[in-house]
């Protein structure tokens, strides 16, 4: 089964995740996040989350997350 990534495309292949290959996947198909984008949507995530929050609330969330308060 081939892995792709859902937002930059890129395919996993033996633990290593390369440049989207230039022709069409074929066969079965799984999506996920590289390690990269998935870095980039937590911090996205969790910056929106915390935008939304009472400063109290913010400040927690950091704490919880390793951040200095």
């Amino acid at each position: 089964m081939t892995v792709q990534c859902c937002k930059c495309k890129r395919i996993r292949f033996e633990a290593q995740w390369s440049a989207p290959a230039a022709t069409l996947l074929q066969g079965n198909v799984s999506h996920t996040y590289c390690p990269a984008c998935a870095d980039e949507c937590h911090i996205e995530l969790f910056s929106t989350q915390a935008s939304r929050a009472t400063a109290v609330h913010a400040q927690q969330l950091l704490q919880q997350l390793g951040g200095v308060a």
